[in-house]
């Protein structure tokens, strides 16, 4: 018997209940910011698989919904655009971002981005959660998209975490994915466009400001002048009518592209 490694399992679970005494009179900004400090601690693959056993926490799944419901804002050239895209499961995706257009545009089915392909709904929720089969299934995905496999890789994880129903389950594998790829690190603390801190990161040039908190995505940042931050996310029942006139904003795509501005994430097709 090692008796000091019991002994030394005792001490650590009776520090355990001071731990959580501690914790208990902290306000919630409080253990955020000690939530924080602690991940700067951290390697960026232990800070990625941290994300995703938050992420893997929350409530979710959804796969009988009828809308995934997106609220953003990205900024593109100097200047910032309100965006939010209502993505079908089953009928027709709808936009409405004035960076794009002055009305609601409709998108056709919903689609996710993943490399060179995109996944529909069903396509998505039948991905692997292990993570070494979910990196082989998008490493598939890839097909030649990117500068290399596994910038594409990163940005695959990024498109599957801001405008998806992917359910917990998923992202934790996804953060998991992430943890695996080369080149990634931390960036430390960082805020996003509305204030929100998180932590960044960051694979070339390409930064995901994630919420250690719950694992959520607050802000995708490519560092080429365009950022979108993540106001909300969640199921929804019902979508606008798309405009029987929407008229393209100046500069944007015209409508019939079906596309968002230059640079903004596409999620339908």
């Amino acid at each position: 018997m090692d008796w000091d490694a019991v002994a030394a399992r005792l001490d650590a679970q009776a520090r355990r209940g001071e731990l959580r005494a501690a914790l208990s009179v902290l306000s919630p900004a409080e253990r955020d910011l000690l939530l924080l400090v602690a991940w700067e601690e951290l390697t960026p693959a232990e800070a990625a698989r941290a994300a995703g056993n938050a992420a893997a926490k929350q409530q979710g799944g959804w796969p009988g919904t009828a809308y995934w419901d997106v609220v953003s804002v990205y900024q593109r050239s100097g200047k910032t655009y309100h965006r939010e895209i209502w993505v079908s499961h089953h009928g027709q995706s709808v936009l409405r971002d004035n960076g794009v257009s002055d009305g609601v545009l409709p998108l056709g089915p919903g689609l996710f981005p993943a490399g060179g392909t995109s996944l529909t709904w069903d396509q998505l929720y039948a991905l692997p959660t292990h993570p070494a089969q979910l990196t082989a299934a998008l490493q598939a995905d890839v097909k030649g998209a990117g500068p290399d496999a596994q910038s594409e890789l990163f940005t695959i994880v990024g498109d599957l975490l801001r405008e998806s129903p992917a359910p917990p389950a998923l992202r934790k594998a996804l953060y998991d994915v992430a943890a695996g790829i080369p080149g990634v690190h931390l960036t430390g603390k960082v805020t996003d466009g509305l204030g929100r801190a998180g932590t960044g990161v960051e694979r070339g040039g390409e930064t995901l400001v994630i919420d250690p908190a719950d694992g959520r995505l607050l802000a995708d940042d490519e560092g080429d002048g365009w950022s979108a931050t993540f106001v909300s996310q969640d199921a929804v029942d019902s979508a606008p009518v798309a405009s029987a006139s929407a008229a393209p904003a100046d500069g944007a795509p015209a409508p019939a592209s079906q596309a968002p501005a230059d640079g903004a994430p596409v999620t339908a097709s």
